[in-house]
């Protein structure tokens, strides 16, 4: 088997153009993130270490929604929360079912991290979203035009 497959190609020049109009949070400003969030789960309160490197950088609207890379569209989050549980619902919703009566004050603390940006920060307009989808399309068929192309020299 290959190392690298055309689908990981393409999804890592689908990655790479969504950075370019939405650039993932800088090394400061993922460190604010954790700062904020006093090295917990955001959701469950689980103590995390930054050196452990456990801890996930979760958007609070999904990328798959329209959600943007800005900074104050994501919190700290364990490998537990960040997982498939919490996939299928809203953040608040979540946090009611993981939050071990501590609801109130970790809503308030999502509340301010996500108030220091705007609603039109943590999304991305139709108008990008709309070019962006256009442009990842055209490079992914250009992509399985070469490998096909490619892959006919070895038959």
């Amino acid at each position: 088997m290959a190392r690298y497959s055309v689908s990981m190609a393409k999804n890592l020049i689908a990655r790479s153009l969504r950075n370019i109009v939405d650039p993932v949070p800088s090394a400061q400003e993922r460190k604010e993130v954790w700062v904020h969030f006093d090295n917990c789960c955001a959701y469950c309160g689980l103590e995390m270490s930054p050196t452990a490197r456990i801890g996930h950088l979760d958007h609070v609207i999904p990328a798959s929604e329209g959600g943007s890379n800005h900074v104050s569209n994501f919190v700290l989050s364990c490998p537990g929360c960040n997982g498939d549980d919490k996939r299928e619902l809203d953040w608040e919703t979540f946090l009611v079912e993981v939050s071990k009566g501590e609801f109130e004050t970790r809503r308030a603390k999502i509340q301010a991290w996500l108030d220091r940006g705007t609603e039109g920060q943590r999304e991305l307009s139709t108008e990008k979203l709309a070019v962006l989808g256009r442009v990842t399309e055209e490079a992914k068929a250009a992509v399985t035009r070469a490998a096909d192309e490619l892959r006919a020299l070895r038959d």
